[in-house]
C-alpha cells in the first residue's frame, strides 16, 4: 500500500498527479531497498566475525565505523543485521553510493522507513552523500526512536566528523585482518586477542605453546601473501588484481569525495602511488617526482598523508633528524606490498611491513633515526632479517627484536608473527 494516496481536482490536478507519481516512485524504491536488503542478508555467512563486532556497543544511538576498502565494513554491518534482526523490518541496510540519491534525499528514504516501522538504519559508503553530517544530525533530532550506524572511509578525521555531527557518537576503526584473525578464519587456531603488554611479558611461553600445536611458519607465509583481506577465497587467482582495483577506487573515488582535487591531480596521485610502492621503504626522491609527474614537494606531502589515512601506506611526517630523501615510507600491509611491488623474498622489508601493519592497529608507531621503531612512546623494536645483529638491545630496558623466521623466543628476541595476536 502506498504511503501517499491519489486525489484529483480540476485546479490542482497536475500538481497532485506529480505528487502522487513522486510518492509512488519513492515507495517503489523503498520496496527495492527492502528486497536488496534481504538478498544481501541471504548471502551473508556469520560463522566468522571480525574482532570489531564484539567491541562495538551496538545499542548506542549513533555509531561510525571507519576503514579502508576491502577490510569488511559492509560484511560487518550485514552480519550484525542478520544476527540481531533476521527478517525483521526494524532494520534496513542502505548504500549511499546509489544513483537514487542523485535526485532524492536520505530524508525521503528515512521517512518511508520510519512509517513502515523501522528504527535501525545502517548507512554504508556514507561519504558519497553530500552534506551527510548535517542531514544525519537533523534526522536524529526529528526522530527520537531512530538509531544509525554508518560506515565510511578512513580518510576522514574522526575529530572532524565528531565536530560535524550534533550528536554524541561512538567511533571505531576497522583494520585489515590480523594474523590471529587469519588463523581463526582458516579454522587453524581460535585464540582471543592478547594485549601487547602481555605478549611482551610472556612471549617465550606463548611462542612455545603455539609451536607445540602446529608448524606456524608456512601458515605465517600464507598470511603475508594473502591473509590481510577476507575476500581472498572468493577468487584466489584474481586476488592481487582485486587489491589493485580497490586501491584505484580509493584514490579515484573516495579521495575526491572527501578532498577537493582536480582530475589532473588524481592522475598524478595514481602515478605517485606507484612511485611510492616501487621505492618503499624510502620516500621517492623529490627530483624524480618533479621530473616524472611534475609534482611539487608540498603536493607529494599532502598525498602521502592521504595515502597514510587510507591505510595504503605507513608514513610519518615527523621523522626527526631525517632528511626528506631518507624518510621511510612502507606499504600498508604485506598483501599490498606483494600486489604492487611483487617482491616477497625481501625478508627485511616484508617483516617491517608486517610489523607496522599489526602495531599501528594497537598503538602509535614512530620511526627512530637508527631504523628502529618506538611503539606507544615506550617500547623500542628492532625489526627484520635474522642475520642482523640484535645484541645491542639485549640489556636495554623495554627493548625488543621482532625477527622474521626466528623459530623461538630468545632473551628479548621473538618471532615477528607473535605480534599478530595483539588484535
Amino acid at each position: 500500500m502506498y504511503s501517499s494516496f491519489y486525489w484529483f481536482s480540476v485546479d490542482k490536478g497536475t500538481k497532485n498527479t506529480e505528487h502522487f507519481l513522486y510518492s509512488r516512485k519513492t515507495d517503489l524504491y523503498m520496496d527495492l531497498l527492502q528486497r536488496n536488503h534481504q538478498l544481501l542478508l541471504k548471502g551473508i555467512n556469520c560463522t566468522f566475525l571480525r574482532y570489531l563486532h564484539a567491541r562495538i556497543e551496538w545499542e548506542d544511538r549513533l555509531i561510525g565505523i571507519f576503514g579502508s576498502r576491502g577490510v569488511g565494513k559492509t560484511t560487518l554491518l550485514l552480519q550484525h543485521i542478520k544476527l540481531k534482526f533476521e527478517d525483521s523490518r526494524e532494520a534496513l541496510y542502505v548504500n549511499l553510493d546509489d544513483f537514487w540519491f542523485e535526485t532524492h534525499s536520505l530524508t525521503d528514504a528515512v521517512k518511508e522507513f520510519l512509517q513502515a516501522g523501522g528504527h535501525y538504519l545502517f548507512l554504508d559508503e556514507i561519504h558519497f552523500y553530500s552534506g551527510w553530517m548535517e542531514e544525519v544530525s537533523t534526522l536524529l533530532d526529528a526522530n527520537s526512536a531512530l538509531k544509525i550506524v554508518f560506515a565510511t572511509t578512513s580518510l576522514y578525521s574522526q575529530t572532524e566528523v565528531r565536530n560535524g555531527l550534533r550528536h554524541e557518537a561512538a567511533f571505531y576503526t576497522m583494520h585489515p585482518m590480523s594474523f590471529r584473525e587469519f588463523l581463526s578464519y582458516e579454522s587453524i587456531l581460535d585464540k582471543d586477542p592478547i594485549p601487547l603488554e602481555d605478549i611482551l611479558a610472556n612471549h617465550h611461553d606463548l611462542v612455545k605453546e603455539i609451536n607445540a600445536e602446529m608448524n606456524i611458519v608456512p601458515i605465517y607465509r600464507n598470511y603475508l601473501e594473502h591473509g590481510c583481506y577476507p575476500f581472498y577465497w572468493q577468487d584466489p587467482d584474481m586476488y592481487y588484481f582485486r587489491l589493485q582495483e580497490l586501491v584505484r577506487k580509493e584514490i579515484c573515488r573516495d579521495l575526491p569525495s572527501v578532498v577537493s582535487i582536480s582530475m589532473s591531480n588524481l592522475e598524478r596521485a595514481q602515478k605517485y602511488f606507484m612511485m611510492v610502492a616501487e621505492s618503499a621503504p624510502l620516500r621517492p626522491k623529490s627530483i624524480d617526482v618533479t621530473r616524472k609527474i611534475n609534482m611539487l614537494r608540498q603536493q607529494s606531502d599532502s598525498l602521502l598523508r592521504f595515502f597514510h589515512d587510507m591505510r595504503l601506506i605507513y608514513y610519518s611526517a615527523d621523522q626527526l633528524g631525517t632528511t626528506p630523501a631518507k624518510q621511510k615510507v612502507f606499504m600498508g600491509d604485506t598483501n599490498l606490498l606483494i600486489s604492487f611491488f611483487g617482491d616477497k623474498e625481501n625478508r627485511q622489508l616484508m617483516c617491517e611491513t608486517y610489523f607496522l601493519s599489526q602495531m599501528r592497529s594497537v598503538a602509535n608507531v614512530e620511526f627512530m633515526v637508527n631504523g628502529d621503531f618506538l611503539i606507544g612512546g615506550k617500547y623500542i623494536f628492532a625489526v627484520g632479517d635474522p642475520l642482523r645483529g640484535y645484541d645491542r638491545l639485549r640489556f636495554v630496558p623495554d627493548a625488543y627484536a621482532a625477527i622474521y623466521g626466528l623459530p623461538k623466543s630468545v632473551f628479548n628476541r621473538m618471532p615477528a608473527w607473535i605480534l599478530g595476536f595483539s588484535y
